[in-house]
């Protein structure tokens, strides 16, 4: 602390000496000069570029492309060409992976087919029908009315199907585990269910006793639909179990030492291939609507045909063809885009970072399957705790693995809550042979405001008077008496004086209090 005061004093006595110095050149100077002399031009700095303190903050990163893309299909499809690789460029545009598209195809000639029919019909309308084209939009009818009824009485035999498959899967009994109490080693078999279930979703519940049967003991059920009943134990022919198609057959020893319950659940949906028949029921499920509705609509426009061609074409139903071709272009279009989208193209200028997508491959909506990067605009990510990242402005320099300046261009205004720092991005401002991807040091120099003006000794008047600083106001030179602090290298601190004060003089030994000035750089 001695020490430090030592500095300090020292460091005043070497201010004073040199403003005495710089008093006695101005005295020399002030002789003979006379009033009707030029008006002197002085330079001032602002107090609010003195106010400030800068620091460095270190921390690690990871390069990043200002413009880079993941890309993943927009449908589902098996890969059928991958025309890039690792590190080719490509430009915008480009195609990157190819997907079957034999069925898009198919769809977009479907839909043109429906706009040459549409178009057709329209220019029909316009010339006027003759009567065999009549005859063929009748048979055309009675064709759709068929088409619906043979929709309507397929899928709702697929539904059943589907659903009677679903039911009857695996179906086995399970004991009652939240009723009974088996040891680990103890091996319980279980009865067979047969038959062909035609009833609801549900479960049956098995319980035994003992009883006047055969074979010692009978059976109690409930099942779906309030179902119960009663029956024989027999471990030779399948009993039935209710009124619903299904049968069980008990297992020798079945009842060696104690009453058992079991469960059938129905579906099984711990049965092998549950996943796959409840799958395929969903499937006719979601089928069945579209497809009568389809069949429907192609009814009402068989229809509507024949009523245009029987009554002449009026002025509204050219309107609704032409709303029909309309419609028609647009499916067309739809088509096109669908399409597509079975190829996944650059969205922009630059290289291939990556390629997981294989020929043959099964590709998935949202499964990231090739990587772009633009290598022309790179940035830094990186992560800061919230009292540094406080700290930072918007423009801040920055310097990269001390090689590369960069500036601060984006800083998170929230708090990760895994890990509790604040995101940072640092984007470069030259070229550089950096890797995306690979781990940086970053330097970020911050500024802020400190309250504490520093000023050179130049700019400092040390004399038996006190010490001042010089400023103009209403182009009159006037010395500002000020209170100084440590002195570091070439600068002072000032304590007080400055409150009010906007510019100082940046050179004061040209200058005296009262002369007449012009500033030449406010």
């Amino acid at each position: 602390m001695k020490k430090k005061k030592i500095i300090i004093l020292i460091g005043v006595a070497v201010l004073f000496l040199f403003s005495v110095g710089v008093l006695l050149s101005k005295e020399e100077k002030q002789e003979g000069v006379s009033e009707e002399e030029e008006v002197a031009q002085v330079s001032v700095v602002s107090v609010s570029e003195l106010n400030g303190i800068k620091s460095t903050i270190s921390v690690n990163g990871r390069v990043e492309s200002n413009n880079q893309a993941g890309l993943s299909p927009e449908v589902q499809g098996v890969v059928s060409g991958v025309p890039v690789s690792i590190g080719q460029t490509v430009s915008a545009g480009d195609p990157l992976v190819y997907l079957d598209n034999g069925d898009a195809l198919l769809r977009l000639k479907e839909a043109e087919a429906l706009l040459e029919t549409q178009e057709s019909r329209l220019e029909e309308m316009l010339s006027g029908a003759l009567e065999e084209q009549i005859r063929n939009s009748e048979i055309a009818v009675e064709n759709a009315e068929d088409t619906l009824e043979k929709t309507i009485e397929d899928n709702n035999e697929a539904v059943e199907s589907a659903l009677r498959n679903l039911l009857n899967n695996d179906l086995q009994a399970y004991l009652d585990d939240e009723r009974m109490e088996i040891d680990d080693d103890e091996v319980v078999t279980s009865p067979t269910i047969s038959g062909v279930y035609e009833g609801e979703e549900g479960e049956y519940r098995i319980s035994l006793y003992p009883s006047l049967a055969q074979s010692g003991y009978s059976f109690t059920y409930e099942g779906p639909n309030d179902e119960s009943g009663v029956g024989s134990v027999n471990t030779r022919i399948a009993q039935p179990l209710g009124e619903s198609g299904l049968y069980i057959l008990f297992p020798e020893g079945f009842a060696s030492h104690r009453d058992l319950e079991w469960v059938i659940p129905i579906p099984n949906e711990r049965g092998s291939g549950y996943l796959t028949v409840k799958d395929a029921y969903e499937t006719a499920l979601r089928n069945q609507e579209p497809a009568v509705k389809q069949a429907e609509q192609a009814l009402e426009q068989r229809k509507n045909e024949l009523a245009l061609l029987e009554g002449g074409a009026r002025e509204e139903q050219i309107t609704a063809q032409k709303a029909q071709v309309n419609q028609a272009e647009l499916g067309v279009d739809s088509a096109n885009k669908y399409l597509e989208r079975h190829t996944i193209r650059a969205p922009f200028s630059g290289t291939v970072a990556s390629v997981s997508a294989r020929v043959g491959q099964t590709a998935n909506m949202g499964q990231q399957i090739v990587s772009l990067i633009n290598e022309n605009g790179l940035r830094v990510r990186l992560y800061l705790s919230p009292d540094s990242a406080r700290s930072l402005s918007i423009g801040d320099n920055a310097e990269v693995d001390g090689d590369y300046k960069g500036v601060v261009s984006a800083v998170s205004r929230a708090v990760n809550e895994q890990t509790g720092q604040v995101e940072v991005q640092v984007t470069l401002t030259e070229s550089s042979d950096l890797i995306v991807g690979e781990d940086v040091v970053v330097d970020i120099v911050t500024s802020s405001s400190s309250g504490v003006v520093r000023v050179s000794l130049s700019m400092i008047e040390v004399s038996s008077a006190g010490n001042a600083l010089y400023t103009v106001e209403e182009g009159v030179v006037k010395r500002i008496s000020v209170s100084l602090g440590p002195i570091q290298e070439d600068k002072v601190t000032i304590l007080q004086g400055l409150e009010d004060v906007d510019f100082i003089i940046e050179d004061y030994s040209l200058v005296q209090s009262g002369q007449l000035v012009e500033v030449v750089n406010k």
